[in-house]
């Protein structure tokens, strides 16, 4: 899935809700993110970053194999339009933020 930042396009590979978080720890380590989207049915759903992995490891008594994506992941994802004006963008994101 391209994840576009100013002009710079990267590829980062999407996780599924049954996903485990053993999965989603090796892809954030393998492509060097912190946070991955998440995708049903080729929609974006949400996303999950290392900081809900954390959480959830810490309030597990189960390993990274028996708590999946759909657990832990932020929902619904934020999506921002390329030709929202700044301030707009920055205050909906400022807003989001505690979901990250």
């Amino acid at each position: 899935m391209p994840v576009y930042l100013h002009q710079l396009v990267l590829e980062i590979d999407p996780v599924h809700p049954a996903d485990t978080l053993g999965k989603v720890l090796h892809l954030q380590q393998k492509q060097g993110v912190a946070a991955l989207p998440v995708v049903e049915q080729g929609r974006l759903i949400g996303w999950i970053s290392d900081v809900q992995v954390a959480a959830a490891l810490r309030e597990a008594s189960a390993g990274l194999d028996s708590v999946t994506v759909g657990m832990v992941m932020a929902s619904p994802a934020l999506v921002l339009d390329p030709s929202m004006p700044a301030e707009v963008a920055a205050q909906l994101l400022q807003d989001d933020a505690p979901s990250l």
